[in-house]
């Protein structure tokens, strides 16, 4: 193999690696993000605060309140 063959595989094995290691970063996030809001929602705070605490949209943490709503049920 030639020295640029090479390289163009470990390029896309590096490319690979990466998409994958940001895929488990991104979900560990929404995990963590969800069971944050789960918490203080579970202590009687509403959307609002919890979405100017976090500094997300109104709507994500609403829809992430209904997703803990109906599980709940």
């Amino acid at each position: 193999m030639t020295s640029n063959e090479l390289i163009i595989i470990f390029t896309k094995v590096s490319t690979t690696v990466n998409n994958i290691a940001m895929t488990a970063v991104e979900e560990i996030t929404e995990n963590l993000t969800f069971n944050h809001i789960r918490g203080l929602w579970e202590k009687g705070l509403d959307a609002n605060f919890i979405a100017d605490a976090f500094k997300l949209p109104v709507k994500k943490v609403e829809a992430i309140i209904k997703r803990l709503k109906s599980s709940s049920n």
